[in-house]
């Protein structure tokens, strides 16, 4: 009886582990408190679920900046990344040092940027913001990013003048 069960698991391993192996796949998100995160991960189980022998898997990034770099050097399937992070990498400007290859899938949802101050300061414009002591959350995400871009200002946070706090 022995004998029989170990070649039945003989004959049988090698079929599971075909039918068990899949190309394993990350998806570069955010922080896990963020937005891209839950994003990323649906976006995983819908690629998962509905393509025959891929496995893939939402990780946790700094966001845009470094999703872009991980996806051009092949370390990710795909990433999430504001728009002006992406056209900033194709031109080879702010963060980026040169021209990347990057390529947009699609635009996963419209994104707006609140800018809010008390009424008691002088600032009226982003432009006023240069110097002051501005919370931009972690380097190289989006919000970073997009203030400066807004402002009408190159690159991200401190590259533009803006300095960045938690």
């Amino acid at each position: 009886m022995r004998k029989l069960l170990l070649s039945l698991a003989a004959l049988i391993l090698p079929l599971l582990s075909v039918s068990v192996s899949a190309n394993n796949y990350s998806v570069g998100t955010g922080g896990q408190s963020g937005i891209y995160y839950p994003f990323g991960g649906a976006l995983a189980k819908v690629w998962s679920d509905n393509i025959e022998g891929i496995n893939v898997k939402a990780e946790v990034t700094a966001a845009s900046v470094e999703n872009t770099i991980k996806v051009v050097r092949g370390d990710m399937l795909a990433g999430l990344a504001m728009g002006n992070v992406v056209l900033d990498a194709y031109k080879g400007e702010g963060k980026f040092p040169a021209k990347m290859p990057v390529n947009v899938l699609f635009a996963l949802y419209p994104n707006l940027v609140h800018a809010v101050t008390t009424a008691k300061t002088d600032i009226q414009s982003l432009s006023d913001l240069k110097g002051k002591r501005v919370s931009l959350g972690a380097p190289g995400f989006w919000y970073c990013c997009n203030i400066c871009g807004t402002a009408g200002v190159p690159g991200c946070g401190s590259e533009c003048g803006l300095p960045e706090f938690l």
